[in-house]
């Protein structure tokens, strides 16, 4: 039997990152991560930066994503974010330093809304720069 699918579109504001039929799709939420699957109900959904995943011929494939919304209507997915990358995209050391760098700063990471989501980004780039 086959898997169902249905149309995923990941998309910045200078590239489509991904484009075409893929079975699952994990994503970061404001209020808890999302899990989209085919004929999913219809969703508007603010996203906040970390680790997505989606899955094409049985294979994931992870995204470290900035801040953005999903909709997902009538088999469509489309995630509209400011940043996505791929594992072969990150410099894994880099990201180290810049998660390091926030956490060190004054006021911690939590010192404001604008630090916490670059240091979430960071950490979800080492996550996703480490995958296997």
């Amino acid at each position: 039997m086959s898997e169902k699918t249905f149309h995923l579109e990941i998309v910045t504001p200078r590239e489509l990152k991904f484009e075409g039929e893929t079975s699952s799709l994990r994503l970061p939420g404001v209020m808890g991560e999302l899990g989209i699957l085919a004929n999913h109900a219809s969703l508007l959904a603010l996203l906040e930066p970390g680790v997505a995943v989606y899955r094409v011929q049985d294979r994931d494939h992870p995204l470290a994503l900035g801040e953005g919304f999903v909709t997902v209507a009538e088999n469509r997915v489309v995630v509209l974010v400011e940043s996505a990358e791929r594992p072969e995209e990150i410099d894994l050391e880099a990201a180290r330093q810049e998660a390091a760098r926030l956490e060190e700063a004054p006021g911690g990471a939590w010192a404001s809304p604008e630090r916490q989501a670059r240091r979430q980004l960071a950490m979800a780039r080492q996550r996703v720069a480490a995958w296997h």
